[in-house]
């Protein structure tokens, strides 16, 4: 089916713009320690990636859904899904866990700048590398409630998804372990004070037009994920 095509043709666009997403930077060492490397620049870089990313969420997200409906409705008339329809639920899996890992990255990147040893780092440096941090988070978790819940509540996918396959490199459990990690109340509390972070400090720092847009798009998450409130 034509849909089927399309929608692998978007998957493998998600997974060459994967290719450049990883990064081995440290910046969770210490704060001396990292005023020694440009890590203004590679923080507006990073910001300019998430900016990418938000975009690829939604339209996945869309995808998703749309993906969704036709399986669903396939399962409901057959029983069962197609070899061809397998093979696209497969790689959408792939492709969620792809862009998953890369908002793992950014929201990982920059978590420990909360702690008070990096308060010698240039104060609106550090808020946006928070911000960044903390938006990338709340698009996790809002890519759990639009995308992996609404598959988790077909249990025939949700079988399909725990299932390991080799040919496309999936471990089994994915969806057990996206669950716990949105149900962790570790994860909510540290997200919890990012956000007090970011709200008692806001004010008090000059906005770029860049830091602008990224407080921007902060502020709409957080004020519309009542999942972490």
């Amino acid at each position: 089916m034509k849909w089927i095509k399309i929608y692998i043709s978007l998957i493998l666009i998600f997974a060459m713009n994967s290719l450049q997403a990883k990064t081995t930077t440290p910046f969770c060492v210490k704060a001396e320690k990292l005023l020694e490397r440009p890590y203004k620049k590679s923080l507006d870089e990073d910001i300019e990636q998430y900016y990418s990313l938000i975009e690829e969420s939604l339209y996945h997200r869309e995808l998703s859904l749309k993906l969704y409906q036709r399986l669903s409705s396939e399962i409901n008339q057959k029983g069962f899904l197609s070899p061809e329809s397998l093979v696209v639920f497969k790689q959408g899996i792939k492709a969620h866990l792809v862009l998953r890992e890369r908002l793992y990255v950014l929201a990982n990147k920059r978590k420990c700048w909360l702690h008070q040893q990096y308060q010698a780092l240039d104060q609106d440096t550090r808020l946006k590398g928070i911000m960044l941090s903390l938006s990338a988070a709340l698009t996790l978790y809002d890519n759990y409630l639009l995308v992996v819940a609404v598959f988790q509540d077909n249990s025939y996918l949700r079988q399909l998804i725990d299932q390991p396959d080799k040919g496309f490199n999936l471990s089994s459990n994915e969806l057990m372990d996206a669950s716990i990690a949105f149900h962790s109340l570790v994860n909510h509390e540290k997200v919890k004070r990012a956000i007090r972070f970011y709200q008692g400090h806001r004010k008090a720092v000059l906005f770029d037009n860049k830091m602008t847009a990224l407080k921007n798009k902060s502020h709409v998450m957080i004020k519309n994920s009542a999942n972490i409130k």
